[in-house]
Formats: structure tokens, sequence, C-alpha cells
């Protein structure tokens, strides 16, 4: 079984499954010969509103579901990178013009990345306080806190700045 087969991403896009761009198709070139190696979907304007859209859809349903399901996922992706690593690094050498050791590299950080951000799919959204300022993760201000440091502070409704701390609750200053 071949993960990247062109006959299913050929001249397509991605967005809610593999589709034909509005935006037409474009040659994908080796730097190496210069032979073309596949054609490629360009997005448009309207292709790019079609995907925020549902981009914005699945990020809600993301968000609904749990943690082991979005861990596992990312575990999966993790795997996938390793099963078909050889197929992935010939791509990125035909493509890119990489030299396969390079490659290589790539695909593990990949596989890695995958498998670190499975682990953070349970973690809290938070920050450590540290001498009595806290970052704020929505926008990533400084603001004085009450809180004495270090403390975790948990963001319970960012949104509305209503937050939580495992040294009880703090009010966090404008």
């Amino acid at each position: 079984m071949t993960l990247l087969d062109a006959t299913t991403w050929q001249g397509t896009l991605h967005s809610d499954g593999w589709v034909k761009p509005a935006g037409g198709t474009a040659p994908v070139r080796s730097p190496a010969t210069g032979e073309e190696i596949g054609q490629v979907g360009v997005a448009n304007a309207e292709d790019v509103t079609r995907a925020c859209a549902r981009a914005a859809t699945a990020q809600r349903a993301w968000a609904a579901t749990g943690y082991a399901v979005r861990a596992a996922v990312l575990r999966r992706a993790g795997q996938l990178f390793e099963r078909y690593a050889a197929e992935i690094g010939d791509w990125i050498v035909r493509e890119s013009g990489s030299i396969p050791t390079k490659a290589s590299v790539e695909i593990a950080a990949a596989a890695q990345e995958c498998y670190e951000a499975s682990a953070l799919a349970s973690h809290p959204l938070g920050e450590i306080t540290v001498e009595g300022f806290v970052v704020h993760p929505d926008d990533g201000r400084s603001r004085r806190t009450d809180v004495p440091a270090p403390c975790l502070t948990l963001w319970v409704d960012s949104r509305r700045g209503v937050e939580r701390s495992s040294c009880g609750s703090a009010p966090v200053h404008q």
C-alpha cells in the first residue's frame, strides 16, 4: 500500500476531502532535473473562503473531542510518518532537491513532534506565574497578579478573564 497515491492528490487540494480547486493547478518540478513530477491544486479566494469555513467547523469539533481521542490521532500520525518514511523521503528528495539523510531527519522530527503533541492533549491551558506577573494566553500581554510566585494559573474562561490557580483564586489586573 502507498500513502502518497498520486491519483488521489494530483491537481487537487484537501478541503473537507480531496477536491478540484477553483484556482486551477500548477506543476511541481524537480529542482535536480527540471522534470515535472506532479500537479498541485492552486487555491483562489473562493477556495480559501470555503476552506476557512470548514476549518472553523472542524476546530470546534476537534476541541469537543476527548483528549484520549485527540492524543490517539496524533500518535497515529507519528506512526504513519514512521511506517511510510521511505516513500515520504523519496518525495522530499524529488520535490525539494534534498538529500536522503536530510529527508530522514525531517521525517523523524515530524513523527517526534506528533508524539510530543499527543502528550499535550490532556494538559490544561495555563501559565506559570513568575514574580507576581502572568502572561495571558489570549493576547500574550503580561499582567500583574496577586498570586504568589511561582504558581500555576489555569485559565477557566480566558475570554471573560476568569482565572483559577493552584494557589487559590487570584485577580489579574488589566
